[in-house]
């Protein structure tokens, strides 16, 4: 077959000679066009001009033709809005495309591009674009459009590239450092990577960025037109700036996405800037979306791993088993029945979670990790996309921390210890649901101060927003929530910057002005309920708080209002504080509210108040203002009232003191705290007023300064004036007969329960004034009291008859009155006291004193007197009876002195100088004992005329007086006793008295009949004579050796037997009686002298007139009469003595 080959051969002859000639062509046209090319890139710009109206300037072309390429170097192509410049610029068309007469290009490279210019935008502020109306939106034919521009495959990359655009309002876009590898078959198939160092968005005559975008990496492969069905992978790194509030975001996203489904997987971290501070935040973890499996069941997965078993609670007694309501089930958990006083939280209802009747498979967020500085939170749930509600979000937040002190103003105007519950809520699950239409969460857990918390909440509309919150727990320690109630002030809870409910960059920019017209005014109504509320001691029962908005004041500032409710020990407890004015200087409203409180079941909790049993209220009416916590206690005013009634108060040991009515106001001036102390305390001043009533009994007292709660006092002030007044009822019969009214002025300091001081004290009562400073204390041995006291009574009896309902009659004026002063210490049952210097009229008394009044009073006394007059007393209480010498027969009325059986009395008496029966004596002391109505005086001593008196004395009371005596003194100077007692005749010697008496009396004027006993009496070397009217010693004196006589004393007849008398000249004997009763004697004597025999003498008669009769002569007569009349009225006068000195 020669023919075919020949034509083969001929054909391939042929085309290789085509061959041939195109490439010679082609070479000769590449070396025309080299040798040529400036005229060539001149004539093809003109004609570029001359078609686009572009300025385009090329410094040289090259062409390279295997393969085909284009090189442009220095091109720049301008116009009046637009300048772009390309250092060089590579330009690759696909061959077979030119070997069809098509141009396409397969590859651009451009090195150094720079675009510059302005836009026909009215602006590039990205802010201002994404609030525009239909900024949000998109093409949904542009993707189709750019598709059928480009090429079927095209490379482009770009190296060093540079732009910037301005819109019309000087807002500017601009890039730098931007280079990119990108791989692009039509929108079909893109890969490669993006990387940009800075892109910068510029407002409008500002310097500061809207937008700062660096180290921006776009790398990975996708298919756009396909995008969340077929994209490989595809990953995201950029540092995004957006000031003032995000100086720093590092962003990282990783997205895949398959016909199954797509997944992204997200870390972003940054700074929140508030106040010139930056506060840290990141948000990281998976959102993906699988068309294949079934949506999961979040809620029950986290339950399961985060929540303790509710059976399990219920059977421990905690709380109650909390479970939310079933998917078809469209209402709120029940609030608890505490807050029954309150309007049902307006929740919206709630529907199943998760929704359902989305067209498109959900997307799924899962373990969406949520970091705002201390805080972090972990969100799982469902993102759908409903026909008929739009996008519904739903699933469960699990809170591990969170502070609303930190992020939510109304939390800062709080007080320190509720601030520092708020700023640390934890292990908190939140179920809800969020759509277009509102917020629902139908069941919440939350912890804080040690309680949990279980409930619902939500926003009903958004149209309308309220945030709605109501939680329950089952028990609430209070003092762990606000410590300060229980008296332990925190430190107060300090940030950096304020609340991100006031968003502010830096403390230099002022927050705008409120505008009504166009601020999102965000209501709540938040109801926290508890079943038992620990208050220190005192328990609350089913305790429930509503927070709502108040009405805004004239300002425009809004006001918040927290209601309070409770059980409390079968009374009520109410409590309202409305919060308002500005952030920076919130106001307070306070009312607080107890009804009907049982004080016997509170004392059982809280035995620090002072009521054992009654009903008690309270009520208080207090403002104050400022969100610092001293601030806000030195701004407070206001009154405060506590009520009581039907009651008991403590009065010492297991006494008691009922009442009718117990009151206490105060009217507050300001408050401040003492952090000092531990635990610390919080001080109210102003003006207090505490009064009593009750069976008579009425007491008020006023004070005026600050006072302090808490600390280890629990009460305390300090020199604060003050009085008070006491009415006090009628004792008994015989005691306070009229009732006492005592009114107290002073300086008051109280340092608690324990010590209660009065000082520069004036009390007056019942006509005595006393002064001084007084100290009140109750220790672990009880209530002591002591101080220095001054004690003046002007008219004694005026005061012992509103005393004891009568005064002595006897009572003279130069004794009616008393001054005493003391050191005075004393207990509820005692009084003691010390360095006692007393006054009674002209007498001076001083020492020491006791009274024990617990069951038989007991009175012990140590007292000393410099002189002690009882002549001068006896005479001015009984002057008729000094009048008459104390002989009055006249009968008096019967005694009754059994009130000496009802205390017991010891002690002693030291005078220095005691005058009686006009005898003096020296350095007197005696021992008494009183008990029973027994009155003991073992011993009582004394200097008396150079001798020493030693006398004692049995005393019983009864209805009379029963008593023994016994008296006994050698050897008296009878001299010196005589010119005392200043008597008719001047007796001299010495003397010897010995006397032993009993008596019983049952009235007045029984003595001395009543008197029985013996006694005897002895002069030696003795003298008697007459006195002058002048009292001096007259005529020549009657010596004589020796004067005796002893007997017994029966029915105040005085019997003797042995009466004795010898001078010089004569000797006396014999015996007789004398009666005292009517002053009468009858002795038979015999008389002996050196010149007689004895003979018998009867004398007879009164006792201060005797008679004489004897059978003898008148000179003896004389001589005897005269003899025996000085014996016996010496005699006489002893024994009237005696009988004087016991009468």
């Amino acid at each position: 077959m020669p023919e075919p080959s020949r034509r083969l051969r001929l054909f391939l002859r042929c085309l290789a000679a085509l061959l041939l000639g195109i490439l010679v062509l082609a070479g000769a046209a590449m070396v025309y066009v080299q040798h040529n090319s400036v005229a060539i890139t001149h004539a093809l710009l003109e004609d570029f001009t001359e078609r686009t109206g572009l300025d385009l300037h090329v410094r040289s072309i090259g062409l390279s033709w295997l393969p085909p390429a284009v090189q442009a170097d220095d091109v720049r192509i301008r116009s009046k809005e637009l300048d772009i410049a390309v250092r060089t610029a590579r330009l690759r068309p696909r061959l077979t495309a030119l070997l069809q007469g098509r141009l396409e290009l397969e590859y651009v490279a451009l090195q150094n591009p720079v675009l510059s210019g302005t836009l026909p935008l009215p602006t590039l502020d990205l802010r201002q674009l994404t609030s525009a109306p239909g900024g949000g939106g998109s093409d949904a034919g542009g993707l189709a459009r750019l598709e059928s521009l480009l090429p079927g495959t095209l490379q482009i990359e770009i190296d060093q590239g540079n732009f910037s655009f301005q819109a019309r309002d000087a807002s500017s876009l601009r890039a730098g450092n931007l280079s990119c590898v990108l791989h692009l078959r039509g929108l079909q198939d893109v890969r490669g990577k993006l990387q940009a160092g800075l892109i910068r968005n510029l407002a409008a005559g500002d310097e500061t960025p809207v937008l700062d975008l660096e180290n921006l990496l776009l790398e990975g492969r996708s298919r756009p037109l396909h995008f969340l069905s077929d994209t490989p992978r595809l990953r995201l790194r950029a540092l995004l700036h957006l000031p003032p509030h995000l100086p720093r975001i590092r962003t990282n996203l990783d997205f895949t996405a398959t016909a199954a489904g797509w997944q992204l997987d997200h870390d972003i971290q940054g700074d929140l800037m508030q106040d010139d501070e930056p506060i840290p935040f990141a948000v990281a973890g998976r959102l993906l979306q699988d068309r294949n499996a079934p949506q999961a069941s979040v809620r029950r997965m986290l339950r399961e791993v985060f929540l303790p078993d509710p059976q399990e609670l219920a059977a421990t007694g905690k709380e109650r088993p909390a479970t939310p309501p079933a998917p078809a089930d469209p209402k709120v958990p029940a609030v608890d029945a505490a807050a029954n006083d309150a309007p049902a939280a307006q929740v919206a209802p709630q529907p199943g979670l998760p929704a359902v009747g989305g067209t498109r498979p959900p997307v799924r967020l899962e373990r969406i990790r949520l970091e705002l500085g201390e805080d972090s939170a972990t969100l799982d749930g469902n993102l759908i996309l409903d026909k008929q509600r739009g996008p519904v979000l739903n699933g469960s937040l699990q809170a591990h921390r969170l502070s609303l002190t930190r992020w939510l103003g109304f939390a800062r105007g709080l007080a320190p210890g509720l601030q520092m519950a708020l700023d640390n809520i934890t292990d908190s699950l939140l179920e809800f649901e969020l759509d277009a239409e509102g917020l629902r969460v139908p069941y919440i857990v939350a912890h804080a101060s040690g309680s949990r918390f279980t409930g619902s909440g939500g926003v009903a509309r958004w149209a309308e927003p309220v945030v709605a919150l109501d939680l329950t727990a089952p028990e609430v320690e209070l003092g762990r929530a606000i410590p300060e109630a229980v008296g332990t002030l925190p430190l107060q809870v300090y940030f950096p910057h304020g609340p991100l409910t006031s968003l502010r960059a830096s403390r230099s920019t002022p927050l705008p002005p409120p505008d009504p017209a166009t601020d999102l005014h965000i209501g709540y109504d938040i109801r926290l309920n508890a079943r038992t509320v620990h208050y220190g001691p005192v328990t609350i029962s089913g305790a429930a708080v509503v927070i709502e908005p108040g009405t805004p004041d004239k300002a425009g500032n809004g006001t918040a209002v927290i209601r309070a409710t409770g059980d409390f020990y079968e009374g009520r407890i109410k409590g309202r504080c409305a919060i308002g004015g500005p952030s920076d200087m919130p106001t307070f409203d306070i009312d607080l509210r107890l009804d009907k409180v049982h004080g016997s079941k509170l004392v059982k909790d809280f035995d620090l108040i002072p009521v054992r049993r009654g009903m008690l209220s309270a009520q208080a009416a207090i403002n104050s203002r400022g969100s610092d916590l001293d601030v806000f206690l030195k701004s407070m005013r206001g009154t405060v009232t506590a009520d009581g009634s039907k009651g008991l108060l403590p009065a010492g040991g297991k006494k008691s003191l009922p009442f009718d009515k117990l009151a206490l106001r105060l009217d507050l001036q300001s408050a401040r705290r003492d952090l000092r102390p531990t635990p610390a305390r919080a001080g109210f001043e102003g003006r207090w007023t505490a009064s009593l009533e009750g069976e008579g009994l009425s007491l008020t007292q006023k004070l005026d300064g600050l006072v302090w709660f808490g600390g280890k006092e629990f009460v305390a002030w300090q020199d604060l004036p003050g009085s008070l007044r006491l009415h006090l009822p009628p004792l008994e019969k015989d005691l306070l007969p009229q009732g006492m009214d005592l009114d107290a002025d002073g300086v008051f300091s109280c340092a608690g329960p324990a010590g209660l001081k009065l000082k520069k004290a004036t009390l007056s009562a019942l006509g005595l004034q006393l002064k001084g400073d007084l100290e009140a204390a109750n220790g672990r041995n009880g209530l002591t009291w002591g101080g220095t006291v001054d004690l003046a009574v002007r008219d004694l009896k005026h005061s012992l008859r509103q005393i004891r309902g009568s005064a002595p009659a006897s009572l003279p004026a130069s004794l009616n009155s008393l001054r005493l002063k003391s050191t005075a210490s004393g207990t509820p049952d005692s009084l003691r006291l010390k360095d006692l210097r007393c006054s009674l009229g002209w007498q001076q008394v001083d020492g020491e004193a006791a009274v024990t009044w617990s069951g038989t009073p007991q009175l012990d006394l140590r007292l000393h007197a410099a002189e002690f007059d009882l002549d001068r007393l006896l005479a001015e209480m009984f002057p008729d009876q000094a009048r008459s010498k104390g002989r009055s027969k006249a009968p008096g009325a019967p005694w009754d002195l059994r009130f000496m059986k009802s205390f017991d009395a010891q002690g002693s008496l030291n005078v220095d100088r005691v005058r009686f029966m006009r005898l003096r004596m020296q350095q007197m002391t005696t021992r008494f004992s009183l008990k029973g109505g027994h009155l003991s005086v073992p011993a009582l001593e004394g200097n008396f005329y150079n001798s020493r008196l030693r006398a004692s004395g049995d005393f019983r009371f009864d209805k009379g007086l029963s008593y023994t005596t016994k008296v006994r003194a050698l050897n008296i100077n009878l001299d010196a006793a005589s010119n005392d007692r200043n008597d008719k005749r001047a007796v001299r010697g010495l003397a010897s008295v010995e006397s032993e008496m009993s008596a019983h009396l049952t009235g007045d004027g029984q003595m001395p009949a009543a008197l029985s006993g013996t006694w005897g009496v002895a002069i030696i070397n003795g003298s008697y004579q007459n006195r002058d009217k002048a009292g001096r010693p007259g005529g020549k004196p009657t010596r004589f050796q020796r004067l005796s006589a002893s007997g017994n004393m029966q029915g105040g007849v005085a019997r003797s037997s042995n009466i004795f008398y010898q001078d010089a000249e004569m000797r006396v004997r014999g015996g007789g009686r004398i009666d005292f009763n009517n002053e009468d004697l009858d002795c038979n004597l015999f008389v002996k002298t050196d010149r007689m025999q004895e003979f018998p003498v009867r004398v007879t008669g009164k006792l201060h007139d005797p008679k004489t009769s004897v059978s003898a002569g008148t000179a003896i007569l004389y001589a005897v009469t005269s003899l025996t009349h000085g014996i016996f009225e010496l005699l006489g006068g002893v024994m009237e003595g005696t009988w004087n000195l016991f009468r």
